[in-house]
Order: structure tokens, then sequence, then C-alpha cells
């Protein structure tokens, strides 16, 4: 496509070197091209390191513009890309906003997190940039998209970004995504942790639990996630799964089909994080018919609502106690299992891409 029909019409840029993460990845391939088909006036300019089937570049008005740089690298800070530069408003899908250029701007903060969480001394220089960027942000950006009224609220009451300009935008589960087919009930299979070895994810309560609960029912706890590759790790975590025995497994990170099947069979998912922005594991559970057990804890019970069984996050008494009624009382689990298919199904990508194609549009009127 030619530069010379991008004077006739806006163009969006779109921050998408992230897009092959676990959470913000899943956001930028589920959302990012069902906004576009809602705003078919615009070009589109996908910026990353790699051209993906997602990107569907044979669409009209659709680029794909090439950056080299990492995210949250100093290289990215050394010059903006044309392609962002020259756009007539920059998306950015996590706080990671650079300088240069005119262009209006839309940035989505998923969580707060960098701020919650400062022991170490990594975590210390993660929060000292995050704040940094939320000045940019609240310096530049024309809107910015959240995913619950959890983050919106903590965006507002910490006098970061002002209410009005401040769109919330909740995330969502396909279960298309986890395949369809339904195995043989494997009773090996008890109750599923899902999610990355951080510090904030709370492991340590779910592990303590289950040492009270695991006499007493059937089947393992896994741990579905990735060990390494943050900013900060869980390794107490990882010390203690090393040496629970075979009834505490580390899967590490599995593909869609089989997570899909495992969740479908699991007594239950546990997400015991004292800390979350949004909580898409406790969708993607809900979504397969999964029963949720979950602290009380940031947007956690925003997203379960009353589908969902709920503890104090540091309480291993109170978490193993729910553990224990779901394993034990089958008409428990089944009640579970409908109202978290019926929770599910109110968040859809496509709900989640028609609330930021309206910022969007809200942004396109400033330019």
């Amino acid at each position: 496509m030619s530069d010379s029909p991008h004077k006739q019409v806006p163009i969006i840029a779109v921050d998408v070197r992230m897009a092959q993460h676990s959470g913000i990845g899943r956001y930028i391939r589920e959302t990012m091209p069902r906004v576009r088909t809602r705003l078919p006036e615009v070009c589109w300019r996908w910026v990353g390191q790699a051209p993906a089937d997602w990107m569907q570049l044979t669409t009209p008005q659709t680029e794909f513009r090439e950056w080299a740089a990492p995210a949250y690298s100093w290289r990215e800070h050394l010059s903006t890309p044309p392609a962002l530069a020259e756009a007539s408003v920059r998306w950015i899908p996590h706080y990671n906003v650079t300088t240069g250029g005119r262009a209006r701007l839309m940035v989505t903060v998923h969580d707060l997190l960098p701020l919650r969480f400062t022991g170490n001394g990594r975590a210390q220089i993660r929060a000292w940039l995050f704040r940094a960027y939320l000045r940019r942000i609240r310096r530049t950006a024309a809107r910015v998209c959240v995913n619950s009224q959890f983050t919106a609220a903590e965006l507002a009451s910490l006098g970061q970004i002002p209410t009005e300009r401040i769109q919330v935008t909740p995330l969502a589960a396909d279960p298309t995504r986890f395949g369809t087919s339904t195995p043989l009930k494997d009773t090996n299979i008890g109750f599923v942790f899902l999610g990355n070895l951080k510090p904030h994810k709370n492991l340590e309560t779910l592990l303590a639990a289950w040492e009270q609960v695991a006499p007493l029912v059937p089947g393992r706890l896994l741990i579905v996630g990735q060990r390494t590759g943050f900013f900060t790790t869980d390794t107490r975590s990882q010390r203690r799964i090393d040496h629970m025995g075979e009834r505490v497994q580390f899967t590490g990170a599995i593909d869609d089909q089989a997570l899909g099947l495992l969740l479908r069979q699991a007594t239950a998912m546990v997400l015991p994080s004292l800390y979350e922005g949004f909580g898409l594991p406790v969708l993607e559970a809900m979504s397969v018919g999964c029963p949720v057990i979950a602290a009380n804890a940031g947007a956690l019970p925003e997203v379960g609502g009353a589908a969902a069984l709920y503890f104090p996050p540091q309480d291993t008494t109170a978490l193993a106690g729910q553990m224990l009624r779901t394993g034990r009382d089958e008409a428990l689990r089944a009640q579970l299992r409908q109202a978290g298919l019926a929770r599910a199904s109110l968040f859809t990508w496509d709900k989640t891409a028609e609330l930021t194609a309206q910022a969007l549009r809200q942004v396109l009127d400033q330019v």
C-alpha cells in the first residue's frame, strides 16, 4: 500500500510488539482485529517485530511496520519509529509509552501491580519506571483503557489519571479456544492453579492449604504456568513444590487444547492472588465449566461475581475449607459449573472491542 491514501484518512498505529506474551498477548490478538472492523474508515498500522496471521494483512487499509526494539528496553526510547510518529493516533496496549511524534495517544493500563509489590531491587526499579510512565501517560494520553472498575478506581484515587479520561474495557474468554472434546474423567486430576510463579500470585497459601486438604480428597494439585522470565519470581514456592511429592505437579505452560481438557476434568481452579487487575484465569476456567475458588482481592470478585467461591487471600484455613467443600460436594461443583458458564458468557471479546472502539472514536474526534 502506498503512503498517498493515508493523507486522506486517519491513521491509527498500534504497538503490537508484545503480541506473543501470555496475558497481554491474548488481549492484543483478540481485541485489535475486532476493533479494526468497527472503525472501517481508518487506516491501521500494526507496529511490531514480525508479521502474524492474526493481523490479517490482506485486509484493506492494514499494514505492518517493523520495530525491532524490544518492549521495555532502552532502545525503544532512543527514537520513535515513523509508523508511530506520523500516525493520527497511537494506541499503546501497555504502559511503555515512548516519546516522539504529534499523534494523539490512547494507552491501556492493565493494573498497578508494579506499585503494589516493590520488595526487591528489581521490583523497586520497575516501580520507579512505572511511576515515570504514569506521569507521561497523565500528561499525554487522551484516553486510558483499563480492564476493571477496580483498576479505574485505583488510578483515580492515586490521582494518576482523571476519571473522565478512563474507559473500562473488561477482558473475555473464548471457550472455543480450548477445543470441544470432553474426555473420560481422570480421577488423578484434582485442583488446578493457573498462573505464572510470581510473588503476588500467592502460591504459598495454596500450597499450605493443599497440605491440609490432600489427605482428605482424591487427585493432585496441578500448577500450570511458567517458573521464570519475570521481574520477580516466587523462588520460595518453587522450592516447596519440588519437595512436596507426586501429588503436586508443576506442568509448565501447556497449549490451549491441553488446558481445556485439564480444566474440564478439574475439581476446581484455585486463584489465590493477592492482587489482580482483572484475573483472566477466572473467566477461562468458568468458560469451560470448571468451578472456581478465588481470593477476595483486587478485581477477582468483580470478575467472578456470585459464580465463584471466595476466601481472604492469606487465610490458609479458609482456603482449605473451600477446597474441601468443593472436593467433597458434587452438587456444589455442579452448581458452580452452571453459574460459571453463565457468568463467563457475559464477557465477550466483541464487547471489549466495542468499548475500545468507542474510546478510539473519542480520541479521533480530537485529531
